[in-house]
């Protein structure tokens, strides 16, 4: 079978953020797609000496993957009002360390990337070019370890991924790809979809990182309500 996108909207039109559950070890990081993600660094704390040498001794962190569908920019940012707490990012090629692209403080002290009563520009934004297929590694840490510091009042984040826009086929719910919409290609969605037999994302079908009723919903309409290219 082979994995269709739908529309996916950009990360930075996006309204509601998404709760996500972030993992501790780059080994695990959580999947995702273009979005803007609520998430906890509360009960995570990593290795010891698990840090980046974009801050010092930020050893709590949390770990994300993006795998883009076609090259491009990728903005990563925690510059969002859900942020409550002094951040660094940096993006790895691998997790053996080799790093694309690092930010504690966002350059250029813009508003929304503004924390406490300082408004200093604590939160951070990454922004890089990305290659197709190629998964690259986030990590967001909080700096020195320190929830409290710089105005921090939370455990919380809030962190945007802007890529570039998933390729969409001309008829994403042609799930087989023989070209012909028919019966064949509800059931083979549906045995995707259930069994969860195929590779991590096969029933990814709006491409937003996750599987879940959405992408099930999204197929239906696409199935039912076909685009003329159908």
């Amino acid at each position: 079978m082979r994995r269709c996108a739908g529309s996916v909207a950009g990360a930075f039109l996006l309204a509601i953020a998404s709760p996500v559950l972030g993992q501790d070890e780059c080994a695990q990081a959580t999947p995702v797609g273009n979005g803007t993600f609520i998430a906890d660094l509360g009960d995570n704390t990593g290795p010891t000496g698990d840090d980046s040498f974009c801050a010092d001794a930020d050893t709590i962190d949390e770990w994300y993957s993006f795998t883009p569908s076609q090259s491009g920019f990728l903005i990563v940012s925690t510059c969002n009002p859900g942020t409550q707490f002094d951040t660094s990012l940096i993006a790895y090629f691998d997790c053996a360390g080799d790093h694309a692209v690092c930010n504690d403080d966002a350059i250029g002290a813009p508003a929304e990337c503004a924390l406490g009563p300082a408004d200093l520009n604590r939160k951070s934004t990454l922004d890089f070019f990305v290659l197709e297929g190629l998964t690259y590694y986030i990590r967001v840490s909080v700096v020195n370890d320190d929830f409290a510091a710089q105005g921090g009042s939370g455990t919380q984040y809030e962190i945007t991924f802007d890529g570039p826009p998933p390729i969409i086929p001309a008829c994403p719910c042609d799930w087989n790809g023989d070209t012909f919409l028919n019966n064949t290609d509800f059931f083979d969605w549906v045995n995707d979809f259930f069994s969860q037999s195929g590779p991590q994302g096969q029933s990814d079908f709006n491409e937003d990182g996750f599987e879940n009723n959405q992408d099930w919903f999204d197929f239906i309409n696409c199935f039912f309500t076909p685009p003329g290219a159908c």
